[in-house]
């Protein structure tokens, strides 16, 4: 099993207009990923309610390291990404099996 965990913070701009909006989007549409995508068995979503470096934050488990190599340029997986990079300004991540 392989747990895949994303942060990332919004733009500046995002923080001061319409941050609610685009969580909620991001929200939905990787949620929406959940039964869609081949040996991914958990996906989550998350808005840090917190101070801190990193504003919103995602967890998806997978059957296998090659199950999350493919989620990577699975093309559902990939649209999202797109809303992803448009709204963010910085991002790490952190992949291990367990």
């Amino acid at each position: 099993m392989v747990r895949h965990i994303v942060f990332w913070q919004l733009k500046d701009e995002l923080k001061q207009s319409d941050a609610q909006k685009v969580i909620d989007d991001l929200r939905e549409s990787f949620t929406g990923l959940a039964g869609r995508i081949d040996g991914m068995t958990h996906i989550d979503f998350g808005v840090n309610y917190k101070e801190g470096a990193y504003d919103i934050a995602l967890c998806c488990e997978f059957m296998s390291r090659e199950a999350e190599a493919a989620y990577q340029d699975n093309p559902l997986h990939v649209a999202v990404k797109k809303k992803v990079q448009a709204a963010v300004k910085g991002r790490t991540a952190v992949d291990y099996e367990f």
